[in-house]
């Protein structure tokens, strides 16, 4: 009887083990066909920022135009063969899915950072 329990305890332990680090792997949601690839919006998130900080470099020196910024994402829109509306569709997905925008984000930050150096 004792060697039951402490089998039993064993399991129970090792239960909770498991469990424990299964909570712990970020889970990721299937990412439906009518949103961008992680990777694609990534690509595309990384284009935006460029677009955005010329336009404050633009506005820094006096001339700013809300045209400009609004043609530069249809530029980039049209470049990468996407719409607006696939853009905000995927935006949507990925801010409702924190680990993907995480991912995403990550990515992003590590390409800017290398075309810095």
């Amino acid at each position: 009887m004792f060697e039951l329990n402490r089998y039993i305890k064993r399991i129970i332990l090792f239960t909770c083990y498991v469990a424990v680090l299964s909570s712990c792997t970020p889970q990721f949601a299937v990412v439906p066909g009518n949103v961008i690839s992680p990777e694609e919006f990534a690509e595309i998130i990384i284009d935006i920022r460029l677009a955005e900080a010329q336009q404050k470099i633009y506005r820094q020196k006096g001339f700013y135009d809300t045209d400009l910024i609004d043609s530069s994402y249809q530029m980039i829109y049209h470049l990468r063969g996407v719409t607006a509306e696939e853009v905000e569709r995927s935006y949507s997905f990925y801010t409702e899915h924190p680990n993907w925008m995480e991912k995403i984000s990550a990515e992003v930050i590590e390409k800017l950072n290398k075309m810095e150096e």
